[in-house]
């Protein structure tokens, strides 16, 4: 039951690039929740904003090991980036991401999440290289992360407090003013 509904979120996705504007997210109106019609529009994805991040155990894309969730917490907001080799939007939203990780480093740690499930561990790679990414970035091969962070399309990025709550989520290309709201936020409540 679970890769049915797997699979038809990738048909979705394929079938509307990368992602699903809006999806998983009520309109504003509803429940006071950001509208995600265009890219950077922030929104919460319920019930995941106020709650403690699902934890997770996965492979680093330079293959030195695992890395969880309870590794990362501590010290420091995180920001969370999930995004594939081919995906358009996420190209486009990584040097704005590259840019924050620079920005706020000491202060905020972020931390790539390779699709994997759609994606190759070599596209991954030649992705990062290509992109100079200087963040941490991991695999999700067999498609956990996607699962349990209720992901519906890419890219899709989380903000966490220290303690591991998620603060906002960002469906679609993050925007510098999006990702620096959240942030600000996050780094409020730390």
């Amino acid at each position: 039951m679970k890769w049915t509904a797997l699979l038809c979120g990738l048909l979705l996705l394929g079938l509307a690039g990368c992602g699903v504007p809006g999806a998983g997210a009520e309109p504003a109106q509803n429940s006071g929740v950001a509208n995600t019609s265009g890219p950077g529009q922030t929104a919460t994805l319920e019930p995941m904003q106020g709650k403690e991040a699902p934890d997770f155990q996965l492979p680093t894309v330079s293959g030195d090991g695992d890395v969880r969730l309870r590794d990362l917490l501590g010290k420091e907001v995180l920001v969370i980036n999930t995004w594939a080799s081919w995906c358009g939007p996420c190209i486009d939203e990584m040097p704005v991401l590259v840019q924050a990780s620079q920005r706020y480093k000491g202060q905020v740690r972020f931390v790539g999440v390779n699709m994997t499930v759609e994606d190759s561990p070599a596209d991954a790679k030649r992705f990062v290289d290509e992109h100079h990414i200087p963040y941490l970035t991991l695999l999700d091969p067999k498609g956990r992360f996607l699962e349990d962070y209720h992901i519906v399309g890419t890219p899709t990025t989380f903000i966490l407090r220290p303690d591991g709550t998620i603060v906002g989520v960002i469906l679609g290309p993050a925007t510098a003013d999006s990702l620096d709201k959240w942030i600000r936020q996050a780094l409020s409540q730390a």
